[in-house]
């Protein structure tokens, strides 16, 4: 069913029956019951050059489906992967089966589109030349390493290495697409626990870089630290890539590294994005430091320090051990996380009205994503999910999922949301319990109601707060509206 000729026309038909219709706003989300192939040429028409992101989780290659060659053209394949044509034969199957559907989803996407493609270690490379030849080598962005298990949950024991990730090409259709960055925020309070004091009130005074600075030696001002407060300072060590990563670092490499010996202070006017007007610099503490500091305030509400890109690893281990009561249905033919969707779609893409297309959609983890998302943050993703009739997935499992994320449903498990983490030391532990039990009965009051009992945990090297809830509870419906399609085909 899935190796099918070009001669075959495809076309859609609506199963009314099934259409689900919520007057929020939202898209209409599709769902195509059918051979991929034909589904997406199905969409030519109406979506060439036309989806924002592409994600592709095909089957895996020991799939019986690859046993029997269907193509001859499968053959050419061995120019590019020789090997013994008698072991090989399912490999190749499988390769030209993707090398088809990723070439096509390439017409699909936007020159400012992504693509994403799930893919086993073992596979890995052999897809990423695929891809290569079909993107280009220069638009391959990153492969993201995904933990997927415990290194002590060993499912079969006579393998000889244990495997616990799973890997996501990443690429891009053109220099057009440009990544989203990840929003670092700078105002966690637990950070800014310096004070400052400065004892001369005639000191030095020199124009460097167009400003005014007042210089203090070393025996001229103090610095305390203490317990965090709001109107404290945060110091910054001027390294790496601060040194000309922003205006402090910049301006400390050019105009204050080398003015003076060791030691000195030098408060500058007009930097930074916090509320004083002014900015501590600290010269290296003595000979064998090489850094320099600065000192910043508490950046004014809604501000934020910087982006960051994003890393190319991820521990969804947690997720995927919990995966199976996702939507409220059960299934066991490699179900990605919700919350992995969306990390990858925020990292892909922030478009108003995004089109999303999710080849392989097995349970519909990716349009669940989307509904999530478009319910907090107001856009507007549309969601078209694609897969085979086999086993009769989209029907049995896909349909009744996305129903209960739209409608809502009763999910029989322990639920434990994260409602707030921070990175620890034990030192920040130590010197601000205080702070932490503050934060604790802060969210214990907020959510009152919403959970049998707020906890804290260290886990991670992180502190966590989580709201905890029974076995039995309702998640309430998110909304969206949903067209369900079967892909059939006229044969000549």
């Amino acid at each position: 069913m899935f190796f099918v000729t070009k001669n075959q026309k495809p076309f859609l038909i609506e199963i009314l029956g099934k259409r689900i219709f919520t007057d929020d706003g939202n898209p209409f989300h599709i769902l195509l019951d059918g051979d991929i192939l034909l589904a997406m040429r199905c969409l030519q028409d109406e979506y060439a050059e036309g989806i924002d992101l592409i994600f592709a989780d095909p089957p895996n290659v020991e799939d019986t489906l690859f046993k029997t060659l269907a193509d001859s053209h499968a053959f050419n394949l061995h120019n590019i992967f020789p090997g013994k044509r008698e072991s090989d034969h399912q490999l190749i199957n499988w390769l030209y089966f993707l090398e088809r559907r990723i070439a096509l989803s390439y017409s699909l996407l936007k020159s400012d589109g992504c693509f994403f493609l799930s893919v086993s270690h073992r596979h890995a490379a052999h897809l990423k030349l695929i891809c290569d030849h079909i993107f280009s080598a220069e638009n391959y962005i990153t492969t993201f390493t995904i933990k997927t298990r415990h290194e002590s949950r060993v499912l079969t024991g006579d393998v000889d290495i244990h495997n616990v990730t799973e890997q996501l090409l990443f690429y891009r259709k053109s220099s057009n697409y440009k990544p989203n960055r990840l929003l670092k925020r700078s105002d966690e309070l637990l950070d800014y626990v310096y004070e400052i004091e400065t004892l001369n009130p005639n000191p030095e005074r020199k124009e460097l870089g167009g400003k005014i600075v007042e210089i203090y030696a070393p025996n001229e001002y103090t610095i305390r630290k203490g317990k965090p407060a709001e109107h404290k300072l945060k110091k910054i060590s001027i390294r790496g890539s601060i040194c000309d990563g922003n205006s402090s670092g910049r301006f400390f490499e050019r105009y204050l590294k080398n003015l003076h010996q060791t030691n000195h202070l030098y408060k500058v006017p007009e930097i930074g994005s916090d509320s004083l007007g002014f900015r501590y610099f600290q010269g290296k503490k003595d000979e064998k430091f090489k850094n320099g500091f600065y000192y910043q305030g508490k950046p004014q509400e809604g501000k934020t320090a910087n982006t960051l890109p994003f890393p190319n690893y991820f521990d969804f281990e947690n997720e995927y051990t919990h995966v199976y009561s996702e939507g409220g249905i059960p299934f066991s033919q490699g179900k990605k996380p919700v919350g992995l969707m969306k990390l990858m779609l925020n990292i892909g893409i922030k478009a108003e009205n995004a089109v999303i297309l999710d080849m392989f959609a097995g349970s519909g983890s990716l349009a669940h994503a989307a509904m999530e998302l478009n319910k907090m943050d107001q856009l507007k993703r549309k969601v078209i999910s694609c897969d085979s009739s086999e086993h009769y997935v989209p029907e049995k499992v896909m349909y009744p999922r996305l129903k209960n994320v739209i409608e809502g449903y009763e999910l029989n498990r322990v639920k434990k949301d994260e409602l707030y983490s921070f990175p620890l030391t034990a030192e920040i532990i130590r010197e601000n319990s205080h702070e932490l039990n503050k934060k604790l009965a802060f969210f214990q009051q907020k959510h009152e109601g919403n959970y049998e009992k707020i906890t804290e945990i260290i886990e991670d090297q992180c502190y966590k707060i989580y709201g905890v809830s029974s076995k039995n509870y309702n998640v309430e419906g998110v909304g969206n509206s949903l067209k369900y399609f079967k892909v059939l085909t006229n044969k000549p």
